[in-house]
């Protein structure tokens, strides 16, 4: 018995190098990156439950982030998509839906300040497209209204990430981009087709992006 207390004091502190030689391995063999938009989710079950609060959260819902070491690349994605009916009497019904689209690419750069803290700056490319159509048909005439716009922009961006442990984490942002935009809107009219109308429009914009957005990351 004494014997194999001896070799279990001697193995403890072998085992606990090994443990910290695996963890550091598992730091570096785990570069990758899987967000996800805390604040985006927590809106939608506001939304649901008929809370009148008000989040703006960020337009990406879904992130990935290459970063083997203090620098990387990272590509999000977000969305949304609504449609509605209504039925405002037996003479009018009204169609409406709404598409978005968003991603962005960019470069970041990562450097750890304390134990779980890092922060990240970088550069990104950004683009937006959207699609609206509005319908309404009353016992006159059925008039249709679309509008498409895109835009695409670059800028900086900037952020605080917090580790809970080596795996898992969250973070927040702020960026600041320039966009420019092009977009068309038309209207038709079956019965009317003489007052059928399209404009065009284009501009340049400065945005900037609050950091209302609170992002869980797990590393893969």
């Amino acid at each position: 018995m004494k014997k194999y207390l001896l070799l279990i004091t001697v193995l403890i502190p072998f085992i606990q190098a090994m443990g910290q030689n695996d963890s550091t391995t598992v730091q570096k063999e785990h570069p990758h990156y899987l967000s996800v938009n805390g604040t985006f989710f927590l809106k939608q079950f506001l939304n649901f439950a008929g809370s009148s609060a008000t989040i703006t959260p960020s337009t990406y819902i879904l992130e990935y982030k290459f970063l083997p070491k203090n620098h990387g690349f990272r590509f999000s994605v977000g969305g949304n998509y609504t449609q509605k009916k209504n039925y405002q009497d037996s003479s009018q019904i009204t169609v409406n839906s709404s598409m978005s689209f968003d991603f962005r690419l960019g470069y970041v750069y990562q450097k750890k300040i304390a134990k779980r803290w890092s922060v990240f700056a970088g550069a990104d490319i950004v683009s937006h497209i959207e699609n609206t159509f509005l319908r309404v048909n009353t016992v006159e005439d059925i008039v249709t209204t679309k509008t498409q716009s895109w835009s695409v922009g670059i800028g900086p961006s900037f952020g605080f990430q917090f580790a809970i442990n080596k795996r898992i984490g969250l973070f927040t942002e702020t960026a600041f981009y320039y966009m420019y935009s092009k977009g068309t809107q038309g209207h038709t009219f079956v019965n009317n087709p003489d007052f059928n109308d399209g404009t065009k429009n284009s501009g340049n914009s400065l945005t900037f992006v609050i950091p209302t957005s609170l992002f869980f990351y797990v590393r893969l």
